[in-house]
């Protein structure tokens, strides 16, 4: 499994994933279903490689459900914003 040092790399590689997932017909709504969920698998089996992957963990494990599907929104945002 490779691992991912760096946040911008991080991004970009998230970033490429909503688009082609968007290219594909994927909806906000379904785009933030899909974050949801790596963000669970994230959590639970990968150890962050960086503090800002460190940040995101702590933030996620801090938050109920609701709380998570608004981080993982958030971000699909911010990745798609900035690349």
């Amino acid at each position: 499994m490779q691992t991912v040092d760096s946040f911008d790399k991080w991004k970009g590689m998230l970033a490429e994933g909503i688009g082609m997932a968007k290219a594909a017909g994927a909806s906000d709504q379904e785009v933030a279903s899909v974050a949801t969920k790596m963000g669970n698998y994230l959590s639970n089996n990968v150890d962050p490689a960086n503090r800002e992957q460190r940040l995101l963990k702590e933030l996620w494990e801090s938050g109920d459900q609701q709380d998570q599907q608004a981080l993982a929104k958030m971000v699909s945002k911010m990745v798609q914003h900035t690349h």
